[in-house]
C-alpha cells in the first residue's frame, strides 16, 4: 500500500461509517488504537507547509470559534476522560482544520454530539476538504449546543472585461 493510499483509508482514523455512527451514539466502544507509522508519515507528506506537516500542533476548541470559517481536512475519535467532562458523550473529535480568512492550520476538538454527527456525514459523503463554520445555541436545558455549516464556495464569475468578478 503507497503512503498515499494509506492517507485516504484514514480519514476519521479508518473508522466505517457505520462504526463511527454507533461509536458517537455510545452504542459501541472506541477501539483501542495503536500508532501506526505509515500513517503518521502519511500525514506528514501529505502536508501543504512545513509548519502544518512538522510544527507543534496545539489543540485549539471548537467553541473558541464560533462563526469563523475554517476547511475540515480530516478528523478522528478520541475517549472522553468521563471523570473530567461528566456531562460529555464518549467521545469527542480532534479536527485538522485550516482558517480560511489567514490559512493557519491547527488541530481543533470538539466533544458536541452535532457537530460528530456532522463529522460522520461528512466522512459518509467523502466531503474532506469542504469549509464549515460553526454556530452556537443554548438548549431549553441552558446548556450551549454547536452545529457545523456548510459554507459552500463558489468560483469567480468572469466579468464583463475576463477579470474575476467578486
Amino acid at each position: 500500500m503507497t503512503i498515499q493510499e494509506t492517507a485516504t483509508e484514514t480519514k476519521m482514523g479508518g473508522l466505517s461509517v457505520a462504526d463511527a455512527t454507533q461509536i458517537i451514539a455510545g452504542a459501541k466502544e472506541l477501539p483501542d488504537v495503536e500508532i501506526d507509522a505509515a500513517m503518521i508519515a502519511a500525514q506528514i507528506i501529505g502536508a501543504t507547509s512545513l509548519e502544518e506537516g512538522l510544527g507543534e500542533k496545539t489543540a485549539e476548541s471548537l467553541k473558541d470559534h464560533i462563526g469563523e470559517p475554517f476547511v475540515i481536512h480530516d478528523a478522528r475519535l478520541q475517549k472522553s476522560d468521563r471523570e473530567m467532562y461528566k456531562d460529555g458523550g464518549p467521545v469527542f473529535a480532534v479536527m485538522d482544520v485550516t482558517f480560511t480568512q489567514t490559512g493557519e492550520h491547527t488541530v481543533m476538538t470538539t466533544g458536541s454530539l452535532n457537530v460528530l454527527a456532522g463529522l460522520v456525514l461528512i466522512h459518509k459523503l467523502d466531503q474532506w476538504g469542504q469549509t464549515f463554520t460553526t454556530t452556537k445555541v443554548r438548549t431549553k436545558g441552558g446548556t450551549d449546543a454547536f452545529r457545523l455549516i456548510y459554507v459552500p464556495t463558489r468560483p469567480p464569475v468572469k466579468g464583463e472585461n475576463g477579470e474575476a468578478d467578486f
